[in-house]
């Protein structure tokens, strides 16, 4: 029973270590876009904040 149990959990993360290497390249555009969003609200934040404080 644990023999089984521990060949499912090898047999489950060689299955993801594949299909991270045959999609890599989507992984990394998809990680770059999240990256690209993120310094792109960082920067709207920034701006939004000294706007305000030339207000005052």
């Amino acid at each position: 029973m644990i023999q089984s149990f521990k060949a499912y959990n090898e047999n489950a993360f060689n299955n993801l270590i594949f299909l991270i290497g045959s999609n890599l390249s989507i992984l990394l555009i998809m990680l770059c876009a999240a990256a690209f969003v993120f310094l792109y609200l960082k920067e709207e934040v920034t701006m939004s904040v000294q706007e305000e404080q030339n207000i005052v």
